[in-house]
């Protein structure tokens, strides 16, 4: 049986007798994922009544024999395409996530090294309430003298065992 999942943005769909659908309207009807259990209208949909094309896609080139489904359609749920404005939140939310990687990069880094953050750098880095709080945790010294994480198992400068005599300072 064929069936074919819409984009969010399709709401309901009919396709006459002479296009090859069956002349009912399938519709959302409030359900998350749309999908046309139809054998006839969901056969016109992903082009399975028309002639294959031939397309081009940047991992193999050109591709013969291929089917030709509507704008906004697919066989499959995970092979949905998103609407524009799904796309540019999808952007917006990776570009956002990749920033605040950085962010907690950076504070980390800066915590275990000990190094004092600038008063404008802290704000970038989320804010100087945020770095105050990581000055909170003890620092662990190794036998060498060097500080460390809090739970280091091995000095992160020297490599020296942290389970020997390790010293706490806060």
């Amino acid at each position: 049986m064929t069936v074919a999942y819409s984009a969010s943005d399709i709401g309901a769909v009919s396709i006459s007798p002479a296009q090859g659908g069956c002349g009912e309207t399938h519709s959302r009807d409030g359900a998350r994922i749309f999908r046309v259990d139809c054998e006839k209208c969901s056969a016109v949909i992903l082009g399975h009544t028309r002639p294959r094309t031939c397309m081009w896609t940047k991992e193999r080139g050109y591709v013969y024999g291929q089917l030709d489904p509507w704008p906004g359609w697919a066989s499959s749920v995970q092979d949905v395409p998103l609407t524009f404005d799904e796309q540019l939140e999808r952007d917006r939310m990776k570009a956002t996530g990749q920033t605040e990687l950085e962010r907690l990069q950076a504070m980390a880094m800066a915590a275990q090294l000990g190094i004092p953050v600038p008063q404008a750098l802290a704000a970038s880095l989320g804010g100087v309430r945020a770095l105050e709080a990581m000055k909170d945790h003890p620092q662990t010294l190794c036998p060498d003298g060097h500080g460390n994480r809090p739970g280091a198992r091995f000095c992160d400068l020297c490599g020296a065992s942290m389970q020997v005599a390790a010293v706490s300072v806060a």
